[in-house]
């Protein structure tokens, strides 16, 4: 019979969430905690013993994820005998821009849509130049690689290797440009059912840091 995960609970892992970050050189902008999705509360515990309030969702955002960092967080939980990998831990680079709705059969053909697309190309090159901002280790390789070449429906980015890299550089440019290019599907307008969104950038947005997300026990 299953039983459920026995997980590390909140206040430690937000003390070692706090001494990693520092250790690897990264500044929280923002921290909370809430009730755990049904979802996750069912993974957690199959057999329904425990209240779901038993179990909390522990959101840090950070300026930048280093390489490192859920490996020495891992290190620390593993130390404290708890497993990270219980804890479903998920990483994502905000977005933190909003949209305005709008409906229009034509859509394709409309200037405010082709205009939207043209913004959201803009606003997808300070993703980009903020993004490499914050990754030193990206600094070495030829910034065209993280640059869209075609047009919004099918995201494109330049890779005609100035030397030999090895695998592990291909697969660092590789990363980048999979976390890039979902940020650009992203922010393009969308057409579902003859409805999309323009685009709309105010300024007050959270583009370039990233959101660390787990699974703790409540205290």
């Amino acid at each position: 019979m299953k039983h459920y995960t026995q997980l590390i609970n909140t206040e430690l892992v937000a003390r070692l969430m706090r001494e990693t970050a520092k250790e690897c050189g990264m500044t929280r902008l923002y921290s909370s905690a809430d009730r755990v999705w049904v979802g996750e509360f069912r993974r957690v515990d199959p057999t329904g013993e425990k209240h779901r309030d038993s179990f909390r969702r522990i959101t840090r955002r950070y300026d930048v994820v280093t390489n490192n960092f859920l490996e020495l967080l891992d290190c620390k939980v593993k130390a404290e005998r708890f497993t990270l990998a219980d804890c479903n831990v998920k990483v994502k680079l905000a977005l933190g821009i909003s949209r305005e709705r709008e409906y229009d059969n034509a859509v394709y053909d409309d200037p405010k849509y082709l205009e939207s697309c043209e913004k959201a190309t803009k606003i997808y090159e300070k993703i980009a130049n903020t993004y490499l901002e914050r990754r030193p280790h990206l600094k070495k390789y030829n910034p065209d690689y993280f640059k869209i070449t075609s047009d919004h429906h099918d995201p494109d980015f330049v890779l005609e290797w100035n030397a030999s890299p090895s695998q592990e550089e291909r697969n660092e440019v590789y990363d980048a440009q999979d976390e890039l290019g979902r940020m650009y599907y992203l922010i393009q307008p969308k057409v579902p059912h003859c409805k999309y969104s323009y685009v709309t950038d105010d300024g007050k947005n959270t583009i370039g840091d990233t959101y660390v997300r787990l699974t703790a026990r409540k205290l």
